[in-house]
């Protein structure tokens, strides 16, 4: 089975990483889990404003980009670390981290944007992503980066955690 298990700084996620540990999913010999975040980095159209109002736009744009990353790999290296404690065998863990331009529409866009194009392009045979991500509102069911990815998985196997 491959699995592709969604990770972020969410308490959904670590909901997620603990479910696929308690099911035992990934934990045969031909099983792996791909762990996929994504991070924003400012697209080009920032550096064309910037000039005109006079900001730093590289500089900004840099320290933006290197703090989504890190955040990025700190959840990756807690949710590789969890799935080690639970006995997956580090050979079949797999790191991914998605590069992806910010959106003036919203953070969650380049997040849902950058799952389903990893989600469409590995061949998943299951797709594990927590209900709603770090910023959500409680009166939703679930979270637009979670209600994107269902839709676009078509034929796909989504394993959706509270």
């Amino acid at each position: 089975m491959k699995l592709l298990l969604c990770v972020d700084a969410s308490g959904s996620s670590d909901r997620a990483i603990s479910r696929v540990t308690e099911l035992g999913l990934g934990h045969s010999k031909s099983n792996s889990v791909t762990l996929f975040t994504v991070c924003e980095s400012l697209p080009e159209h920032v550096f064309e404003i910037s000039e005109k109002v006079g900001m730093h736009a590289n500089e900004l744009a840099s320290a933006w980009s290197q703090k989504s990353r890190s955040a990025g790999e700190q959840a990756l290296a807690q949710a590789k670390a969890k799935l080690l404690e639970s006995g997956l065998p580090e050979s079949a863990i797999h790191i991914k981290l998605c590069v992806a331009d910010a959106t003036p529409e919203s953070r969650q866009v380049a997040a849902a944007a950058g799952l389903i194009e990893e989600m469409t392009s590995g061949n998943y045979d299951l797709v594990v992503i927590g209900r709603r991500g770090a910023k959500h509102l409680s009166e939703n069911l679930i979270g637009s980066v979670a209600d994107k990815v269902i839709r676009a998985a078509s034929g796909r196997s989504v394993l959706l955690v509270d």
